[in-house]
Protein backbone atom coordinates (compact mmCIF):
# COMPACT_ATOMS: atom_id res chain seq x y z
CA UNK A 1 0.00 0.00 0.00
CA UNK A 2 1.47 3.35 -1.07
CA UNK A 3 1.39 6.20 1.45
CA UNK A 4 1.89 9.94 1.08
CA UNK A 5 2.54 11.48 4.47
CA UNK A 6 0.11 9.62 6.67
CA UNK A 7 -2.50 9.11 3.92
CA UNK A 8 -2.55 6.04 1.69
CA UNK A 9 -2.98 6.40 -2.05
CA UNK A 10 -6.48 4.89 -1.70
CA UNK A 11 -7.40 7.50 0.94
CA UNK A 12 -6.11 10.31 -1.27
CA UNK A 13 -8.19 9.13 -4.24
CA UNK A 14 -11.30 8.74 -2.06
CA UNK A 15 -10.76 12.21 -0.58
CA UNK A 16 -10.42 13.77 -4.05
CA UNK A 17 -13.59 12.06 -5.31
CA UNK A 18 -15.63 13.01 -2.25
CA UNK A 19 -14.43 16.60 -2.21
CA UNK A 20 -15.25 17.02 -5.91
CA UNK A 21 -18.78 15.62 -5.48
CA UNK A 22 -19.48 17.79 -2.43
CA UNK A 23 -18.15 20.91 -4.18
CA UNK A 24 -20.25 20.15 -7.28
CA UNK A 25 -23.31 19.90 -5.03
CA UNK A 26 -22.54 23.38 -3.71
CA UNK A 27 -21.28 22.45 -0.25
CA UNK A 28 -18.94 25.25 0.85
CA UNK A 29 -16.87 23.15 3.25
CA UNK A 30 -16.27 20.21 0.92
CA UNK A 31 -12.59 19.73 1.84
CA UNK A 32 -13.36 19.80 5.54
CA UNK A 33 -16.13 17.20 5.23
CA UNK A 34 -14.02 14.95 3.00
CA UNK A 35 -11.27 15.02 5.64
CA UNK A 36 -13.76 14.33 8.46
CA UNK A 37 -15.00 11.34 6.49
CA UNK A 38 -11.44 10.10 6.00
CA UNK A 39 -10.93 10.21 9.77
CA UNK A 40 -14.26 8.46 10.26
CA UNK A 41 -13.27 5.73 7.82
CA UNK A 42 -10.11 5.09 9.83
CA UNK A 43 -12.02 4.59 13.09
CA UNK A 44 -13.91 1.28 13.20
CA UNK A 45 -15.96 2.55 16.17
CA UNK A 46 -17.27 5.59 14.26
CA UNK A 47 -20.58 4.67 12.62
CA UNK A 48 -21.56 8.18 11.54
CA UNK A 49 -22.62 8.75 7.94
CA UNK A 50 -23.80 11.57 5.73
CA UNK A 51 -27.15 11.29 4.00
CA UNK A 52 -25.32 11.79 0.72
CA UNK A 53 -23.91 8.23 1.11
CA UNK A 54 -27.33 6.65 1.68
CA UNK A 55 -29.49 4.95 -0.91
CA UNK A 56 -32.59 6.46 0.75
CA UNK A 57 -31.60 9.97 -0.33
CA UNK A 58 -33.80 11.02 -3.23
CA UNK A 59 -32.74 14.44 -4.44
CA UNK A 60 -33.18 16.54 -1.33
CA UNK A 61 -35.49 14.19 0.57
CA UNK A 62 -35.21 10.93 2.46
CA UNK A 63 -37.31 7.93 1.43
CA UNK A 64 -36.87 6.34 4.88
CA UNK A 65 -37.71 9.24 7.21
CA UNK A 66 -40.21 12.07 7.20
CA UNK A 67 -37.69 14.70 8.28
CA UNK A 68 -35.54 16.63 5.78
CA UNK A 69 -32.12 15.00 5.37
CA UNK A 70 -28.95 16.73 6.53
CA UNK A 71 -27.06 15.73 3.40
CA UNK A 72 -23.59 16.88 4.47
CA UNK A 73 -23.53 16.40 8.25
CA UNK A 74 -21.96 13.33 9.83
CA UNK A 75 -24.64 11.66 11.95
CA UNK A 76 -25.95 8.31 13.08
CA UNK A 77 -29.06 6.95 11.40
CA UNK A 78 -30.80 3.64 12.06
CA UNK A 79 -32.23 3.64 8.51
CA UNK A 80 -28.88 4.15 6.76
CA UNK A 81 -28.10 1.87 3.79
CA UNK A 82 -24.91 2.50 1.83
CA UNK A 83 -25.50 3.34 -1.84
CA UNK A 84 -24.54 0.51 -4.14
CA UNK A 85 -24.98 -2.19 -1.51
CA UNK A 86 -27.92 -4.59 -1.66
Amino acid sequence: MTTVGDWTEKEIQRFIRREAVFAKEGFKFSERLAEQMLNRDRDPQDNRRVCFECKHLRGRSCAAQSIPPMRFILQRCDDFVLKGVA
